[in-house]
């Protein structure tokens, strides 16, 4: 196994992802977050601090993503998604902050949607920041195009205004 936070061989086996990435996401994932979000607070005692979430990756069971099969599309978007939405509300509430989830916002936009807001795996292009080599994935990939960047933007409608909406073109918010 590769430690998720360096990268670095542990020594150790995961077993199947679908059994180690949830555990991970509640035992890890969620408390770091929930670190970070009471530090903003604790630095900036007056803001109001807003976590969005992950939209769904593959529409079309990930169809257009070479390697990626149609039994393997469901189990992120129908499990990890969800799970980690669920653990990154929890962290938002506790740390008294607002959670928006943006899946509404990228209905039929994420990989292989129309028009597709979410980057396949890219493999040229890079960013600067990339370490990875020549054929390996670039960072950018499963992450949001320009267009993505701008549902996320748009996805917090009714985190500006004092008052919560929960309508089906703002994406859900929580509060």
């Amino acid at each position: 196994m590769k430690d998720p936070d360096t990268g670095s061989g542990t020594g150790q086996k995961t077993g199947p992802l679908k059994d180690f990435l949830p555990g991970w996401i509640t035992e890890k994932v969620k408390p770091r977050i929930t670190k970070v979000l009471n530090q903003i607070k604790d630095r900036a005692p007056n803001a109001r601090v807003v976590l969005v979430g992950y939209p769904k990756l593959l529409e079309r069971k990930g169809s257009c993503v070479t390697g990626i099969g149609s039994s393997e599309a469901d189990w992120p978007n129908d499990e990890i998604v969800p799970h980690l939405t669920k653990e990154m509300d929890a962290a938002a509430t506790a740390a008294g902050a607002t959670f928006i989830d943006p899946v509404p916002q990228f209905k039929g936009k994420a990989i292989c949607g129309d028009p597709e807001s979410i980057h396949g795996i890219v493999l040229d292009g890079k960013a600067e920041a990339d370490t990875t080599g020549p054929a390996e994935p670039s960072m950018k990939s499963f992450h949001p195009k320009t267009s993505g960047a701008r549902l996320y933007a748009d996805a917090p409608p009714g985190a500006r205004p004092a008052v919560a909406q929960d309508t089906p073109s703002s994406g859900h918010v929580h509060t």
